[in-house]
């Protein structure tokens, strides 16, 4: 029942179930920062860091489920920020600042957990953000990616989905 989906993705941004899941997919790199808790280069990774992955997996897949055929989700995240820890290589100069959730997405799109197919879904639903956030850096960020992985469908299926909103094409 579309009216249910709808009660429950209200809920889920008005008790901040949105803001949890989305620190469910950033805390890995948050807490292994400034490295990179995952590799794009193994399919499963470290035997010590599965869970993890699937952990990561399905909290990408629960906010691909928030969003969906929600466009006050979509706004939401769109607007939303976080804290992010910036420090130099040695990890000393510490400074805080705050970053949108769309931009701390984009920071992850080379590891295969679920951030590019989240951002892709995102962005084809709603034409308002794919104007805001689709820009030449984030298409180049993409070609490069498909340059050094390969094309993997997650990555190419990025192109086909900002193409189009909701089954119709953008023009731009």
């Amino acid at each position: 029942d579309d009216d249910s989906d709808l009660l429950a993705q209200r809920f889920c941004r008005e008790t901040k179930v949105i803001d949890a899941i989305f620190d469910m997919t950033i805390a890995p790199y948050t807490r292994e920062a400034p490295k990179r808790p995952f590799s794009a280069i193994t399919a499963k990774g470290p035997s010590e860091k599965r869970a993890m992955r699937a952990v990561q997996k399905l909290a990408y897949v629960a906010l691909q489920r928030v969003f969906a055929n929600s466009e006050a989700n979509q706004l939401y995240f769109a607007r939303s920020t976080n804290v992010v820890n910036n420090s130099n290589a040695n990890g000393l100069d510490c400074t805080e600042s705050r970053q949108k959730w769309i931009v701390t997405l984009t920071k992850t799109l080379e590891d295969p957990l679920g951030s590019a197919v989240t951002l892709s879904e995102l962005l084809s639903t709603n034409e308002q953000l794919l104007h805001t956030f689709v820009t030449d850096d984030l298409i180049d960020n993409f070609a490069i990616m498909i340059e050094n992985m390969g094309p993997q469908p997650r990555l190419i299926n990025f192109f086909a989905k900002v193409c189009t909103v909701s089954c119709k094409p953008i023009k731009k």
